[in-house]
């Protein structure tokens, strides 16, 4: 069994992590339990997605759909899955606080079906004007300017780290609503630390 003490500077909260060493274990599962076993709310304030380049569109599991914006009824969006089943949508949302992109590349689906994980189409955001760039750790979402690593211009719209375990890359949502606000960054830190065991 691991533990660590995180503090999170934006709410000046300290994070108890406690991982049994289990290699097989759901790395998003335990840093969604980790946060929200720290934080007392209705929903959890922060959703894992990953980053996917197959995916049609955003799609969310119904556990998820609390992180969207503008949630509305929707019947007309099918995903046909890898075993050529077809699985169609109830409601549609905006990625929340994504306010450099329009409404068409941050449009979200809620797949009742959908049980693994919530899933942002790279495609979907590439088709809008962004880039992607993916390394070895990390998934950087940019738009408008040209990114450097090394004091790059561009606007960072989704920020991601790489799983180690399923080795995809892992994109944590947040709803942001006053008066709590809890930082991306520890999720970051939650995930290395996890994946890293």
């Amino acid at each position: 069994m691991s533990s660590w003490m995180l503090f999170d500077h934006t709410n000046g909260r300290s994070f108890k992590i406690t991982k049994t060493n289990n290699s097989s274990h759901n790395v998003s599962h335990t840093v969604n339990t980790i946060v929200n076993s720290n934080l007392s709310y209705a929903h959890p304030p922060i959703v894992l997605a990953k980053g996917d380049s197959a995916a049609s569109g955003h799609f969310i599991r119904p556990n998820d759909a609390h992180i969207l914006d503008d949630v509305e009824e929707e019947c007309d969006t099918n995903v046909t899955l890898p075993d050529n089943d077809v699985i169609g949508s109830s409601h549609s949302g905006q990625l929340p606080n994504i306010t450099t992109l329009p409404r068409l590349a941050t449009k979200a689906s809620v797949l009742p079906q959908l049980a693994s994980s919530s899933l942002i189409s790279l495609p979907q955001l590439c088709d809008y004007g962004c880039q992607c760039l993916l390394t070895k750790d990390t998934l950087t979402v940019i738009k408008d300017g040209t990114y450097v690593l090394q004091g790059g211009k561009g606007t960072p719209v989704l920020q991601g780290v790489r799983n180690q375990v399923d080795r995809l890359w892992d994109i944590p949502l947040q709803k942001i609503s006053p008066p709590s606000k809890l930082s991306l960054k520890i999720v970051a830190i939650l995930l290395m630390l996890i994946t890293s065991q």
